[in-house]
Order: structure tokens, then C-alpha cells, then sequence
């Protein structure tokens, strides 16, 4: 266990220091949603489900800066809940998602994947994430919990 929560937190102090997509201005950020869905194009089977009108929550593990939370909410009006460990990166997706006026249907929570247990969510992403983790099998069983009874997993 020790060995496990040493890893942890050397990524989580990695993503502090160097964020993923931390590269680009909030104003960008905020442009890249409103103009183009980045969910549909490459994704298309997640664009069907989530246009289907039968989700009415999504949680993305590893949020970092939010692309995907918000552009769930822009483009789809579902609201999402973000999961982060990085403090600075959630900094840049509440900001965005203020920006975007979004803020009534996106919530981020900073939180180590393996602790948060809300509840359950009809949709559950996570992109690029779960091989960060001390294991990645347990990562995906647990981010797997996390999904409602006939709900996906992404």
C-alpha cells in the first residue's frame, strides 16, 4: 500500500508541475468547444448515445482541463461531473466552464480515481488515464464500478 500511494502521489506531483493540455489560453479553450464537437467526429458510436436522449449523467475520470465534460454539456446539455487529482488543471476547467456559462450543469471534484465513490453515473469516460495509475486493472475495475446498472462505459 505504501508503494502504491508513493506512486500516486509522484504523478499527481508530475501533473501539478506539467499539466496535460494545460498548453492553451481558457479563451481557447472555450473557442475549440464552441466550434467544433470533438466528441462526434472521432468517437461516433459515444456521439449516438449521448444524442439519444437516455443519459442524464456523465462522469470523466481524469478531467484534466475539462475538454470533454464541457463539450458533454455544450453540445449534448447533459450534466457531467469531473474527476481530477490535479488541482491546477480543475483550476482551468472550472474556468472554462464558466466561460462557456456551464456552470448549472458541469461540477469538477479533485480527487485520486481510486478514492471517489459518489455514486453511480448512466456514462462513464476516461481517456488516457487508467495507465497512469500504480494498476491499471484495478483502475478499470474500479472506474467500471462506478458505471449505473445497463450503462456504458467509455
Amino acid at each position: 500500500m505504501e508503494r502504491q500511494a508513493c506512486i500516486t502521489e509522484k504523478v499527481r506531483q508530475f501533473y501539478e508541475e506539467m499539466p496535460f493540455n494545460y498548453t492553451d489560453s481558457e479563451p481557447f479553450l472555450v473557442q475549440s468547444i464552441k466550434g467544433q464537437n470533438a466528441i462526434q467526429t472521432p468517437y461516433p458510436d459515444l456521439d449516438r448515445v449521448l444524442a439519444g436522449g437516455k443519459i442524464c449523467g456523465v462522469l470523466d475520470v481524469g478531467c484534466g482541463t475539462g475538454w470533454f465534460v464541457n463539450a458533454v454539456a455544450f453540445h449534448y446539455g447533459i450534466d457531467a461531473v469531473g474527476v481530477d487529482f490535479c488541482g491546477k488543471a480543475l483550476q482551468t476547467a472550472r474556468s472554462v466552464t464558466q466561460l462557456l456559462g456551464l456552470q448549472a450543469l458541469v461540477r469538477y471534484v479533485e480527487s485520486d480515481l481510486f478514492r471517489f465513490r459518489e455514486r453511480q453515473f448512466r456514462l462513464v469516460n476516461s481517456l488516457g488515464v487508467l495507465h497512469h495509475t500504480h494498476n491499471c486493472q484495478e483502475a478499470l475495475r474500479h472506474v467500471a464500478s462506478l458505471v449505473e446498472p445497463g450503462g456504458y462505459l467509455h
